[in-house]
């Protein structure tokens, strides 16, 4: 091995819901040390070994920075945001913390906004050795930004002093972008090696793919011919589709080519950022839960695309969990041959030439969904409350999408006529409900204790207009895997929660299965998300449980939620 690795991984503030997956990432390069500064650690399930975290208050910092360069913000350490100062002092990270720096023959810094890949592959003992400085992005963007290293020798660690600018960098309490090409400064940290390696005094590396053919970092945007940021220049990559699998990172649908730099047209990455989907939805308002925690940590594979993060634990298993902060606090189960051939369509679109050009088709690829379930403890699966919560949020999205053929009120209320529409619960047997789909989950284990619900549909108003008829049976066959006479003679009950939590999130389940008996009833087949059957109001009512959950009124034999339709968002920090 050419030298020991160590990078600094800085933040104040709370750490973005991902990084359970980035802990992950680092935790599979052994050979690199992460140093991670801040004012708290992340919450992990469990914290790798070559992950440690130094408490490093704001007001510590600061006294660090006074003591070694003679010199602090007139106005503080601001932290927040995408800009923090704090990314100033980057390139200085050597000279203001060489107690941590002993064992280290390199130091460099990175973000908690990345995923990395199999970074031993891309930093070979040849180029350690070659050079002093190395930077992922090729010109004229070098020797900047979001992911950097430095030889730990007294010379590189001072390099920051060889520009005339470097006291006004300290004492601004603004962020003047030392680290970077593009800001206010002329002598900012990338002309500083520029101008030394010129002038053959430093050694620096930066990107080259057609020279050596490493890529080695992609950001999520496509740029103009310019290379210029900003509006109208840059766009979001629509059809995004990175992934990780064991240690390697690819832009692609993946590749078992561990050691090599491409495979066909796929290039495997030592760094992936974020940049622009930590703005999504899907990331924004993803939420750290302990279970997508302990997915987190042992997760042998991850996809990153538009719609969130898919994981999978074993690389035998035959399902993933989607995480998305669409729907926060909840994960999906998808199966894994299905999420493949959805991957290949969405690699199919290419890449879009402006902004949102392929964003509908991509947002169209996303696979069938096999099962659903909370997070959380108080809402297991099968429960009233689980059952409860999902069929308000199904509702409200019916009630959405029929509002403008049907002329009913988007919200559910009796305003411009009632949704036709309405998905509710009845009481079962916890021993009646079907199981989970997840191998080993104690959720899944019956209990009498916990009262059990199915959902129940019907057609609340008749449609009106062949124009609601039609989207009506476009709402009920795509969503709910029902045919719409079903709903003629009486409520339908389904045999699982799946088709309403596909109603609530737009999506589609996996299988449907409905028969014809004798009589002219529909009688369920045990098909992919259990059968369905037609109740009388009667029936409803025999079923209705014995031990309502707090926040429901009995109607009509029926369960009706009396808080509002949704399921409460939840906030989430993120960098």
């Amino acid at each position: 091995m050419g030298g020991s690795l160590c990078m600094f991984l800085l933040r104040w503030g709370g750490w973005p819901p991902w990084t359970p997956l980035l802990m992950r990432s680092l935790e599979l390069n052994a050979f690199v040390k992460f140093l991670l500064l801040g004012d708290a650690p992340p919450q992990l399930h469990r914290t790798p070994r070559n992950v440690i975290f130094h408490r490093q208050p704001v007001h510590a910092m600061l006294q660090r920075v006074r003591q070694v360069l003679g010199a602090v913000p007139a106005q503080g350490l601001p932290v927040a945001g995408g800009a923090s100062k704090i990314s100033d002092f980057k390139p200085m990270l050597g000279a203001l913390f060489p107690d941590l720096l002993g064992s280290c023959d390199f130091w460099g810094y990175m973000q908690e906004d990345q995923l990395v890949g199999n970074l031993r592959l891309f930093f070979d003992d040849a180029l350690l050795s070659a050079y002093d400085t190395f930077s992922p992005l090729p010109a004229p963007l070098y020797n900047a930004g979001p992911f950097m290293l430095y030889r730990n020798t007294n010379h590189v660690n001072r390099l920051y002093l060889r520009s005339k600018e470097w006291r006004r960098v300290v004492q601004d309490a603004d962020y003047l972008a030392f680290d970077e090409w593009w800001g206010p400064l002329s002598q900012h940290m990338p002309n500083v090696i520029h101008r030394e390696a010129t002038a053959g005094r430093l050694r620096a590396y930066t990107s080259d793919p057609w020279k050596d053919g490493k890529m080695w970092l992609h950001d999520d945007f496509i740029y103009d011919g310019l290379g210029t940021f900003g509006s109208g220049h840059q766009w979001y990559r629509d059809t995004l589709l990175v992934t990780w699998r064991q240690g390697s990172l690819w832009a692609g649908i993946g590749s078992e080519a561990r050691e090599q730099f491409w495979d066909k047209q796929q290039a495997q990455l030592a760094v992936i950022h974020l940049l622009g989907s930590k703005q999504l939805t899907a990331f924004a308002q993803l939420q750290s839960t302990d279970h997508f925690r302990r997915v987190a940590a042992h997760a042998t594979e991850a996809r990153v695309t538009r719609h969130g993060l898919w994981l999978k634990v074993s690389a035998e298993g035959r399902m993933h969990s989607w995480f998305s902060g669409r729907f926060p606090r909840a994960h999906l189960l998808v199966r894994s041959a299905d999420l493949v051939r959805s991957m290949e369509r969405l690699s199919a679109l290419g890449s879009p030439n402006r902004s949102a050009q392929l964003e509908a088709a991509a947002e169209a690829v996303a696979p069938c969904i096999a099962n659903a379930k909370f997070d959380e403890t108080d809402m297991p699966p099968r429960s009233c409350s689980e059952c409860l919560a999902v069929t308000r949020s199904a509702t409200s999205a019916a009630a959405a999408a029929l509002a403008a053929p049907c002329g009913s009120s988007a919200s559910g209320s009796s305003a411009g006529g009632p949704p036709p529409l309405l998905l509710d619960c009845s009481s079962t047997s916890p021993a009646d409900a079907p199981l989970a789909l997840e191998a080993g989950d104690r959720s899944a284990r019956r209990s009498e204790a916990v009262a059990a619900c199915l959902p129940v549909v019907r057609l609340h108003a008749a449609p009106r207009t062949g124009g609601c008829y039609a989207a009506l049976g476009g709402v009920m066959r795509k969503r709910l895997a029902l045919q719409q006479q079903m709903l003629r003679n009486g409520s339908v009950q389904l045999g699982s929660l799946l088709p309403a939590w596909a109603l609530w999130l737009s999506l589609v389940p996996c299988g449907t299965g409905t028969k014809r008996s004798p009589t002219g009833a529909s009688q369920g087949i045990p098909g992919r998300f259990g059968g369905m059957q037609l109740l009388s109001a009667p029936a409803l009512h025999r079923q209705a449980p014995h031990n309502e959950p707090a926040g429901v009124a009995r109607k009509a034999g029926m369960l009706f939620a009396t808080q509002p339709a949704g399921i409460t968002s939840h906030s989430s920090s993120h960098g």
